[in-house]
């Protein structure tokens, strides 16, 4: 598969990306979409430090791939999906006051 990496500021390059992320409970999506926030620019403006080879684009939007294993959420090949890139940490400013969208944790 291919993404986005964040090489320098002001430099993302399209590479392959090697999931090695394979569980019970991983369903594999095609993205057709990706979305970039204000984090996402400021990490290749430099705004933001991150390592180098960062993949950028916070949220997705693609289709299921393979039929999952575990179908623990009722989902098939071919359903669309949205998919968000972070989990909240439930501590911080934000997520303590109802904008878990803009959690502090790192990606």
């Amino acid at each position: 598969m291919k993404g986005w990496k964040f090489k320098k500021p002001n430099e993302i390059v399209e590479e392959d990306i090697v999931s090695n992320d394979s569980n019970s409970q991983s369903v594999k999506i095609k993205i057709t979409k990706t979305l970039l926030n204000l984090n996402d620019f400021n990490i290749f403006s430099g705004q933001n430090e991150v390592k180098e080879n960062t993949v950028l684009g916070s949220y997705g939007i693609g289709i299921i791939a393979e039929d999952p294993s575990n179908n623990l959420l009722g989902l098939q090949k071919g359903d669309r999906v949205y998919i968000e890139s972070k989990k909240p940490c439930n501590d911080c400013y934000n997520c303590n006051t109802n904008n878990k969208d803009k959690c502090f944790s790192p990606l």
